[in-house]
């Protein structure tokens, strides 16, 4: 077990998550940290960007992107794309789905996360754009 809690995913998420929202995570360039004047001018475009996608980990390993669309659509989750990484090694696969305008990220990890789809356990948190 690499963690006491034995959900390491879940573990490093929540951490990354609440350093976010506590504002301790600060921008670094090669010169070093901003200042406060320009971490504030920071374009935060892409960030917003980021927040229309979800990541999902622990699919089942051959799961497709049509499976995943209508599970997610079961539960009320529009979305514009879903982009399927598939590991059958490991025995699950991974996705990144960009949810449609208008859908409230936190909402749909609320209710997507640790929600079975077969016989995984699908873990989801806020992700990126690859």
């Amino acid at each position: 077990m690499c963690c006491p809690s034995g959900n390491c995913l879940g573990s490093i998420s929540t951490g990354i998550t609440e350093a976010l929202n506590s504002g301790t995570v600060e921008k670094i360039t090669a010169d070093g940290p901003l200042s406060n004047s320009e971490q504030s001018s920071i374009d935060i475009s892409a960030t917003l960007a980021d927040m229309s996608n979800l990541l999902l980990v622990n699919l089942p390993p051959n799961a497709s992107n049509r499976e995943l669309h209508g599970w997610m659509e079961s539960r009320g989750i529009d979305t514009n794309s879903i982009r399927m990484i598939p590991n059958i090694l490991a025995g699950m696969s991974t996705a990144v789905a960009e949810l449609k305008d208008g859908t409230d990220i936190h909402e749909a990890i609320a209710i997507l996360n640790g929600k079975k789809m077969r016989t995984q356990i699908v873990l989801v948190t806020i992700g990126r754009n690859p």
